[in-house]
C-alpha cells in the first residue's frame, strides 16, 4: 500500500514530537512514490507553477544559441547533452531546434535526462526518440558532456541554522493545537560543523542544502573527468540573505509552506556562493555568474524578439510581455542567476 506524504509526516511528528525541516521537504517532494515530484504534474498554466521555458520559446532559444556558440568555439563534434529535471521537455525542445538550425545537423550528440517523475519520463521518451532517462546523476555516462539545470537545485532539502542566545539551533516542524508550525531545536551534532557560530549574528538564519551541494559536486567531478560545460539557471544568491528563503506554490499562487503536504511545490533560494566555492576547490577557473537579465540580453534575446515579432506581428504585445517577464529587474531579471563553467582540457 502506498503511503501518502502527509501521513508519513504526521506519523513522524506523532512518534518524535517533531520533524526536521529537511526531512519534511524530502518526504513532501521526493522520497515517497506519492511525493510531489514523483507523482504530480506541477508544470504549466494548469499546474502549480510556470518556469522560464514555458513563458517564452525565446528563453530556450537563447540557451541553445549559447550552447551552439560554445560547440563552435571549442570544435566539439560529439557529446552528451544532459538536462537535470527536464519536466515536460520544453527547454530541451527549444534548444535542440536551435542546434539543428545553426549546426545543420553536423554535430553528433546523445540526449540524457535525469528525471524521477514517471509521467514525465513517458512523455520525454515519446518526444525525444532514443533519449536516455536516468533517475540519478550517478547513472550518467563518462563522456564529453554539456549539462543544463533549469530550476533544478531549488527543490532540494535544506537545513536552517540559527544562532539564539549564543547557541546553534535548526528549524523543525511540530503540531500545535492541531496545526503544523515551525519551531527550533538544538542542531544535530552531525550538522554543527556546517555553521560557524562565531560568524553568526543573533537570530540570523543560514540555509544549507547538503544534497544540492553533493549533486553539484558530482556533476563537477564528472565534467572534470570527461571535460565539458554546465549551465545552472535558478533563483538564488551569491551572498547569504540571512533570512529564510522558503517558498511554496500551488495553482500558481503562493501558499502556506506547511499546507498541502505532498501536493504543492516547496523551494528555497539556491546558494550560488557555495557552488562557486566548490568550483574553486576543484580548481576550475573558467566560470562566470550573471543575472538572467544579463545572460539573456548579452546573448541576443532582444534581437531574436524583434525577428520573432516581424514574423508574427499580431503577437507583438504578447512577445514583448514575455520578454519583460524574463528580463525586467522587478520580475525574473535579477533574482534568477546563470552560473556557467567549463572544464575543457
Amino acid at each position: 500500500m502506498l503511503i501518502e506524504p502527509k501521513d508519513k509526516v504526521l506519523s513522524i511528528i506523532q512518534e518524535k514530537g517533531y520533524i526536521f525541516l529537511d526531512e519534511f521537504i524530502d518526504i513532501s517532494l521526493n522520497k515517497l512514490e506519492l511525493s510531489y515530484y514523483r507523482s504530480k504534474n506541477p508544470l504549466g498554466k494548469k499546474g502549480d507553477f510556470i518556469t522560464a521555458p514555458e513563458i517564452s520559446q525565446l528563453y530556450g532559444e537563447i540557451v541553445g544559441v549559447y550552447i551552439a556558440d560554445y560547440i563552435k568555439k571549442n570544435n566539439i563534434k560529439k557529446f552528451n547533452l544532459i538536462e537535470l529535471g527536464p519536466g515536460k521537455g520544453t527547454l530541451m525542445s527549444d534548444i535542440t531546434k536551435v542546434l539543428s538550425s545553426i549546426t545543420n545537423n553536423k554535430i553528433n550528440y546523445d540526449i540524457h535526462f535525469v528525471e524521477i517523475n514517471e509521467s514525465y519520463k513517458v512523455n520525454l521518451a515519446t518526444l525525444f526518440t532514443g533519449c536516455n532517462i536516468h533517475s540519478s546523476v550517478d547513472q550518467l555516462p563518462n563522456d564529453y558532456s554539456i549539462v543544463i539545470a533549469n530550476e533544478f537545485f531549488d527543490v532540494f532539502p535544506v537545513i536552517q541554522g540559527q544562532k539564539i542566545h549564543n547557541k546553534l539551533y535548526e528549524t523543525i516542524i511540530i503540531m500545535n493545537s492541531g496545526k503544523l508550525i515551525f519551531d527550533k531545536k538544538k542542531i544535530r551534532n552531525e550538522y554543527k560543523l556546517l555553521f560557524n557560530l562565531d560568524l553568526l549574528n543573533n537570530n540570523q538564519i543560514i540555509e544549507k542544502s547538503l544534497i544540492a551541494n553533493l549533486v553539484f559536486e558530482k556533476i563537477t567531478k564528472l565534467l572534470l573527468k570527461n571535460s565539458g560545460m554546465m549551465i545552472v539557471m535558478d533563483y538564488g544568491y551569491t551572498s547569504e540573505p540571512n533570512i529564510s528563503t522558503l517558498q511554496s506554490i500551488k495553482d500558481n499562487k503562493k501558499t502556506n509552506f506547511l499546507d498541502n503536504i505532498g501536493r504543492q511545490d516547496l523551494t528555497s533560494s539556491v546558494n550560488f556562493k557555495v557552488f562557486l566555492e566548490i568550483l574553486e576547490e576543484n580548481k576550475i577557473s573558467s566560470k562566470s555568474i550573471q543575472t538572467q537579465r544579463e545572460f539573456l540580453i548579452n546573448n541576443g534575446i532582444n534581437y531574436r524578439a524583434e525577428m520573432l515579432i516581424k514574423k508574427n506581428k499580431e503577437k507583438e504585445k504578447e512577445i514583448l510581455s514575455q520578454v519583460s517577464r524574463l528580463i525586467d529587474i522587478d520580475k525574473m531579471g535579477s533574482l534568477f542567476k546563470f552560473l556557467q563553467f567549463s572544464t575543457n582540457t
